[in-house]
């Protein structure tokens, strides 16, 4: 029989910490999904295997392929995906327990060329928890411009997509970061219609600057990316990239082109000033500082995580 969701996890030397991720898709309200974990040529596959094996739930399988990277591991796991809906989770985050019922709810509502997306509770270790992004994107705003110069974000591990939408956009198996909105900005330009559910129900665990593919150094994929794929910005989008991406991880190497980026952008509207100033920080402080201070202001104005079920119980 079908399932009504696929769940796609790929996974790279995670065994040891994967689990609560599939717990939390093991503890759906929802039950009918297959989960599909793929396995990226870890060295811990022997382990992943058995840590699968032990959930005793035949929903699970893991698939095994040469390391290729995060988004060649989603499309193989898109090609074995049964399920008409496909759902992402990466290995260290979670959903809630009524996640997939919210989006078969909301489903009622959709074509296939919807792209269905949440808020999610973004974890950093404190008693308090954010939550990204604030708000959905405006009926007239350009998804480029609202990831790249309004502040929004559209996290993997809240997308849901139709299977015939990802096989005309796949993900880009040669990026090494910036894979989510690479993927978002070509799903808008084929013409999807992007819906958020105002409500968090995935856990972002961000509690680390580790093993992050964001936090790759260097700046030269990002420049080749821009070089590449500067068609799917509008102008305001091309100056939001290079004061909201570029800026951040080129600050190091080139402080004053940096400097430039974001004044440019802000000159010409293209972000507000108080996104200005904050990307100003977070692209000058060290790391660690502006860490420090993003976890100040969640710490004042978080929600406190003892409010929010995380399990069905």
């Amino acid at each position: 029989m079908t399932p009504r969701f696929s769940v796609i996890i790929p996974c790279y030397n995670r065994a040891n910490i994967i689990g609560p991720c599939l717990a939390s898709v093991q503890a759906q309200s929802l039950t009918d999904f297959e989960c599909i974990i793929v396995d990226d040529g870890s060295d811990d596959h022997v382990a992943l295997a058995q840590v699968v094996l032990a959930l005793n739930d035949p929903r699970f399988r893991v698939i095994r392929r040469e390391n290729g990277g995060g988004g060649a591991a989603r499309n193989t796991g898109i090609a074995a995906a049964r399920a008409d809906w496909i759902a992402f989770l990466d290995s260290d985050d979670e959903f809630l327990p009524h996640k997939l019922a919210h989006y078969a709810e909301a489903l009622n509502t959709c074509d296939t060329n919807t792209v269905l997306f949440s808020q999610s509770y973004v974890n950093r270790g404190l008693p308090q928890l954010w939550i990204r992004p604030k708000r959905a994107p405006l009926p007239n705003e350009g998804i480029d411009e609202y990831l790249l110069c309004n502040g929004g974000v559209i996290l993997t591990s809240t997308l849901l997509i139709h299977r015939e939408l990802l096989g005309a956009v796949n993900f880009d198996p040669t990026l090494r970061r910036f894979q989510d909105p690479d993927l978002v900005l070509r799903l808008a330009k084929h013409g999807a219609v992007f819906k958020m559910i105002g409500t968090p129900l995935s856990l972002w665990n961000d509690t680390t600057e580790q093993d992050r593919a964001s936090r790759l150094k260097g700046y030269h994929d990002l420049e080749n990316w821009l070089q590449a794929k500067a068609w799917l910005l509008s102008s305001r989008g091309l100056h939001g990239f290079r004061a909201t991406v570029l800026a951040y991880n080129i600050a190091h190497a080139k402080p004053f082109s940096a400097f430039w980026m974001i004044w440019s952008a802000w000159m010409t509207r293209a972000i507000s000033t108080r996104m200005a100033m904050h990307q100003t920080l977070r692209s000058f402080l060290p790391r660690q500082a502006y860490r420090k201070l993003i976890n100040s202001f969640v710490g004042m104005f978080g929600k406190q995580r003892h409010h929010i079920e995380f399990r069905i119980h």
